[in-house]
């Protein structure tokens, strides 16, 4: 069970706030305190690595990074790559890619 499911939408609101402000202690605070998941989408589909990646946050990326949701499109069909290639954060492009590369094939 992903237990962060069961917050609140406050709570998972606050969660892709803090992705895209990239409030880092507050990242590892919800981590390590509450579990609360990088899988929790918004209304529109996104979720925390979309908001970071967005938004140019390239030291947000390991706390809201999960690799069931790279390629997770939202509700317009992007990813959070595309959300990074699209305002032209390449440190970010480049930390995804490295970080698929990393994965289990």
């Amino acid at each position: 069970i992903d237990h962060s499911l069961l917050f609140s939408e406050s709570t998972q609101s606050l969660w892709m706030e803090i992705a895209r402000r990239n409030l880092l202690e507050l990242a590892v605070y919800f981590q390590q305190s509450w579990n609360i998941s990088s899988k929790v989408m918004n209304r529109q589909g996104m979720t925390p690595l979309q908001f970071a990646a967005r938004s140019g946050h390239v030291e947000m990326l390991p706390w809201v990074c999960h690799p069931e949701i790279l390629h997770h499109q939202d509700y317009r069909g992007q990813t959070a790559l595309d959300a990074a290639t699209i305002n032209g954060h390449d440190h970010v492009v480049q930390w995804m890619q490295d970080y698929a590369l990393q994965l289990p094939q």
